[in-house]
């Protein structure tokens, strides 16, 4: 219901919109969606050769999915030359290795304040420096 919702909602925010921006985020979004997609089908792989402990899928499906998240969007924004969110993101890659480390039971603690502290601290960064909604 959410997937549909925001593909939805984005659909109606892009009609009319057209130019090298939207083929960008395009390419963008289909780069991440292969890269979710392969994390995906290696944990489909793994289950299929035989590692079936459940820890094993929390740990690689959380960390996994935050690192590609992570590093598409530090790729986007060394594209674009946006060197703060190119530092949270790095900072979100960080977070979900540390956690991974932790084991299954912590990762999500870890995961969790890790985020939550890097999200805020951009917040407060741009807060202080009067800067907010992406504007440089």
């Amino acid at each position: 219901m959410r997937i549909v919702t925001v593909l939805v909602t984005h659909q109606r925010a892009r009609s009319g919109v057209s130019g090298h921006s939207v083929r960008l985020g395009r390419a963008e979004g289909l780069a991440i969606a292969t890269a979710l997609l392969a994390v995906y089908l290696l944990m489909a792989a793994l289950i299929v050769s035989g590692m079936r402990h459940a820890a094993l899928y929390w740990i690689f499906g959380l960390t996994a999915t935050l690192v590609v998240l992570g590093a598409g969007w530090a790729m986007r924004s060394a594209v674009r030359e946006e060197w703060r969110d190119m530092g949270v993101s790095v900072a979100i890659m960080l977070v979900a290795a540390v956690g991974a480390l932790t084991g299954p039971r912590a990762m999500w603690l870890v995961d969790g304040i890790g985020l939550c502290a890097a999200i805020l601290g951009d917040d407060f960064y741009r807060w202080r420096l009067g800067v907010w909604c992406g504007a440089a």
